[in-house]
C-alpha cells in the first residue's frame, strides 16, 4: 500500500490546531502560524473567520491549540467575540495564542480573563513557533512523577 507523504505527516501529527482569523483562510499571520504548526509537528484540523471561531471549535472533539490572527479584526467585533471565545478555551482547556497588533492590546486583555493564553503583538514566524512550543509545553505537565519506584523500593535502599 501506498501512502503520501501528506498523508502520513497528518496520521504522525502530535497535537491538533485550529487557524482563526478575520477571513478564514492562510493569509496575513495566518500563514505564518499555519506553517509554524507544522514545523512544530502539529497539524491544522480546520481554518475560520473570527466570527466563526465559537462554533467551529465546539464541533471539534480533540483538544487543539487554537491560533487567532486578529490583527485584522474591528474592536468592536474583538469585545463581541474574544470573551466568548476565552469562555470555550477555559472550558475546554484549551492553550490560545492571539496574534494582535500593538492598538488592540486593551481591548485583547479585557476579553482574555480565564484561558491559557499568550498575546503575540505583530508575531514574525519565529515568535509563533515559540509560543507554540511553550503552549505544548504546558498541556503535558504532570503534577508528580509518572514513572516512580514505590515507597518499599526506596526503603529497602536506605536500609
Amino acid at each position: 500500500m501506498h501512502l503520501n507523504e501528506d498523508y502520513k505527516t497528518q496520521i504522525n501529527a502530535r497535537f491538533d490546531a485550529v487557524l482563526i482569523n478575520e477571513v478564514g483562510e492562510e493569509t496575513l499571520g495566518g500563514a505564518g502560524a499555519g506553517a509554524a504548526v507544522m514545523l512544530a509537528g502539529g497539524r491544522v484540523v480546520t481554518s475560520a473567520p473570527f466570527g466563526e471561531a465559537v462554533q467551529r471549535i465546539a464541533g471539534i472533539a480533540s483538544r487543539p491549540l487554537v491560533l487567532v490572527d486578529a490583527r485584522q479584526v474591528s474592536d468592536d467585533e474583538m469585545a463581541r467575540s474574544l470573551s466568548r471565545l476565552d469562555g470555550l478555551a477555559a472550558g475546554r482547556d484549551l492553550s490560545l495564542v492571539v496574534a494582535i497588533g500593538s492598538d488592540q492590546i486593551d481591548v485583547t486583555a479585557a476579553g482574555l480573563m480565564m484561558s491559557r493564553h499568550q498575546i503575540l503583538c505583530d508575531p514574525s514566524p519565529g515568535d509563533w513557533i515559540g509560543a507554540i512550543a511553550v503552549a505544548q509545553g504546558t498541556s503535558d505537565l504532570a503534577m508528580h512523577d509518572r514513572i516512580s519506584e514505590n515507597e518499599a523500593a526506596r526503603l529497602a535502599r536506605l536500609n
